[in-house]
């Protein structure tokens, strides 16, 4: 017995089947947009955390040292060599961030006048996207003595931090003993 379909019930149908089908583009662009959600919040965790394994590395590194100068000469290449920066970040001589920039290491006074030049570590990191800037310059923030954002000192609050970090690339440097 064959069955066959009215023009009516063949509307019905294709309605219907369109109607699943924008269901299902919904579903997909939301499934999308959350995949790229919980990827930039990882990103942005991930930089925080291997920016201060870096910084408590390097300083259990230089334990007993009169100061960070060594970092001053190819600070990149002893990271390196001294393996405190995580091997994920490491391309041949240069250790990279998680966004296409780089981060670079030396020394400064700390922003104590009178200070020894080199006392404090410096890590700058660059191409950091303005969401990122504004985690890395206020949260975790207590072991660096000092967070600039693209040239401008910042006490860490959010408030400082919306004021500096702009949208697109910014340069960001910590300093800490």
């Amino acid at each position: 017995m064959k069955t066959h379909m009215t023009h009516k019930q063949a509307g019905m149908a294709l309605l219907s089947a369109a109607l699943y089908f924008v269901l299902a583009l919904l579903v997909s662009a939301a499934a999308v947009g959350l995949y790229f959600y919980i990827s930039d919040n990882n990103a942005a965790a991930a930089a925080r955390e291997n920016l201060t394994l870096m910084g408590a590395n390097i300083a259990s590194r230089f334990e007993g040292e009169s100061g960070y100068a060594a970092l001053d000469t190819n600070g990149q290449q002893l990271v390196i060599d001294l393996r405190v920066a995580p091997r994920s970040l490491v391309q041949g001589s240069t250790v990279v961030n998680e966004f296409g920039g780089q981060y670079t290491f030396g020394s400064n006074n700390g922003g104590i006048t009178g200070g020894a030049a080199d006392a404090y570590m410096e890590i700058t990191t660059n191409e950091i996207p303005q969401d990122v800037c504004l985690t890395l310059s206020t949260s975790g923030i207590e072991q660096w003595r000092q967070i600039e954002i693209n040239g401008t000192l910042v006490d860490g609050t959010m408030t400082e931090a919306r004021a500096e970090c702009v949208d697109g690339a910014n340069t960001l440097v910590f300093t800490r003993n």
